[in-house]
């Protein structure tokens, strides 16, 4: 018998007029079976989408990761006090985005942390290379070697802050940088704790030293 086009009315059997080939399920309409294609890639492309998400995420956060470490490197080729430092800035701002871009929690209170102790121990290391700068009118650090008798207090202070930037225990870049990284060990991102440790030793090594 030939297919009924017609929907079936009050009244009608759904079966009535019916192909006895047709398998399909009485009370489904017909549209159902060719939307279900459409439906798993209504599905299946969000899927799709949310693991490009997920790659794209991971990429951004390895090069806000790798920010922290490329102000280091930087730093490390500057004979200027005020390019050092000023490059470490670059390389702190690197701890700040990470534990923003990870989002979590630990990372935001991190982030927020160290952003706080950033402002107080680099307002110390420039006023230390400010005196630095005053007392002796030169800014290379080549030319700076053997002041510290001249200039002992300047030493003390600098060394406190460089000692904070470098994520010494007790104090308050420790508590900063131990948080972010620790939200990136909670994240299972274990690159990015790499990143981050090696920035923290490079930078004791560039200003602690």
């Amino acid at each position: 018998a030939p297919i009924d086009p017609e929907p079936p009315r009050a009244g009608r059997h759904p079966r009535a007029g019916r192909d006895p080939g047709d398998r399909r399920h009485p009370d489904v309409p017909g549209g159902y079976h060719g939307a279900a294609p459409a439906e798993v890639g209504v599905v299946g492309r969000p899927l799709l989408a949310l693991d490009v998400v997920r790659l794209e995420a991971g990429l951004i956060l390895g090069t806000l990761a790798f920010m922290a470490l490329y102000g280091v490197v930087f730093a490390f080729l500057e004979n200027d006090i005020r390019r050092v430092l000023a490059y470490h800035i670059v390389s702190q701002v690197g701890y700040m985005v990470a534990g923003v871009g990870l989002g979590t929690e630990v990372a935001v209170n991190g982030a927020t942390a160290h952003a706080f102790a950033h402002i107080l121990y680099k307002g110390l290391l420039f006023m230390g290379a400010g005196a630095v700068l005053y007392a002796t009118g030169r800014g290379k650090l080549t030319e700076l070697g053997g002041i510290a008798a001249d200039l002992p207090w300047v030493l003390v202070f600098y060394m406190v802050g460089a000692l904070s930037i470098s994520g010494f225990p007790l104090l308050s870049g420790f508590v900063s940088k131990a948080l972010v990284i620790h939200a990136a060990e909670l994240d299972h991102r274990s690159w990015i704790v790499l990143f981050l440790s090696v920035a923290s030793v490079g930078t004791f090594l560039s200003v602690g030293l």
